[in-house]
């Protein structure tokens, strides 16, 4: 094989791989989201596919404040009262089969996370089992349950497989809840990566 034409069938190998990297992701790192910053929850179907976000604002990830790495930078408080959850949601097409055989889920989060895929939660982290959506209660000795159990290292990148089976569409939307672990945190960050292998 010549020096031309092996530099073509290179450069065909190169570009088929990345397609095929690139129809891989479903959600990128540092991807655009609609969030909400308040001390007052948002309605309760704000994880749903239909709900109008239309009305929040839109940041690049990371979002955040307390680190000094985010991209869009989020509120700390609101009207003097700490915000302790957070909401984003994303949207992405899909041309695939509705219920794809594996999908990775990786996220750069602190403190705890509850990740919905069109509604259905598909994963929590360092959340109890009883959180319900809307602002935690502020209590004195921070026992609420609506709480963050824990909290991961700001930058290191958490990757799990869904062990639940995901039907998407053509359109979809992933919502992520992020809670802090007291009323007295210091940051919050958040970031997501959703890949299909």
């Amino acid at each position: 094989m010549n020096k031309a034409l092996r530099f073509i069938f290179v450069v065909c190998l190169i570009t088929l791989s990345s397609q095929s990297l690139a129809q891989n992701v479903l959600v990128p790192v540092n991807a655009k989201w609609r969030y909400y910053d308040s001390a007052i929850a948002p309605a309760n179907n704000w994880h749903h596919p239909l709900f109008d976000d239309s009305k929040w604002p839109l940041g690049k990830a990371q979002l955040g404040f307390g680190e000094g790495d985010e991209q869009t930078r989020l509120a700390k408080t609101s009207a003097g009262t700490p915000i302790i959850a957070y909401y984003f949601r994303h949207e992405f097409n899909w041309n695939g089969p509705n219920v794809p055989t594996k999908l990775n889920l990786r996220m750069l989060v602190d403190d705890g996370a509850r990740v919905f895929i069109n509604g259905i939660e598909v994963h929590r982290l360092l959340l109890p089992n009883g959180t319900q959506s809307g602002q935690p209660r502020l209590t004195s000795n921070n026992s609420d349950v609506h709480f963050a159990t824990g909290s991961l290292i700001e930058y290191m990148w958490y990757e799990v497989t869904l062990n639940k089976k995901v039907t998407l569409q053509q359109n979809n939307v992933v919502a992520v809840e992020v809670r802090q672990i007291s009323q007295h945190s210091s940051d919050v960050s958040f970031n997501l990566e959703l890949l299909l292998n």
